[in-house]
């Protein structure tokens, strides 16, 4: 991968982990069971740090100014606006992507500290997606149609993300 690229595929996972970090946090308001709402706070924590890796990333690259959020930007719909069931889909779907975007940059890594960082990286993210899938069976489905995550297909808004 050419260091644009890799640049570039390091400010996507960033928007992914600014995103995870919103979602997991909206989700931690909604759930009331305590100890899963700590697991959802740890997570949002989590995609704090991994915030911070990757801009020292980029900074190794050469990037100074690294845009915060351009993720939430394009997207027009915010977690907040979600129920229950649509933050845990949208959370499925960003830790799915930010993993994608993990593994890509583990394939090309140049050094053996960059390939350990993706990879574990890369794990967390499918660790938090098979949580977010077994919470989604705990979820009973709205009767409402009045939920927004209703109106937008969530790969339709995760593909407007990183277009």
């Amino acid at each position: 991968m050419r260091q644009v690229n890799r640049a570039e595929r390091l400010h996507d996972v960033l928007d992914a982990e600014y995103a995870i970090t919103r979602c997991f946090g909206h989700l931690s308001g909604l759930i009331k069971n305590g100890r899963i709402r700590n697991r959802f706070i740890s997570f949002a924590e989590t995609a704090q740090n991994n915030q911070r890796l990757l801009k020292d990333r980029l900074a190794g690259l050469g990037v100074e100014e690294i845009a915060e959020g351009r993720a939430c930007h394009l997207c027009k719909v915010n977690p907040e606006s979600f129920s229950l069931s649509g933050a845990l889909n949208l959370g499925m779907e960003l830790t799915d992507k930010a993993g994608a975007f993990y593994r890509e940059l583990l394939s090309s890594a140049p050094t053996e500290e960059d390939r350990r960082l993706f990879g574990t990286l890369m794990k967390e993210k499918h660790g938090q997606h098979g949580f977010l899938k077994k919470e989604k069976k705990f979820v009973r489905e709205e009767d409402d149609d009045l939920s927004l995550i209703d109106s937008y297909c969530i790969d339709e808004v995760i593909s407007k993300l990183w277009t």
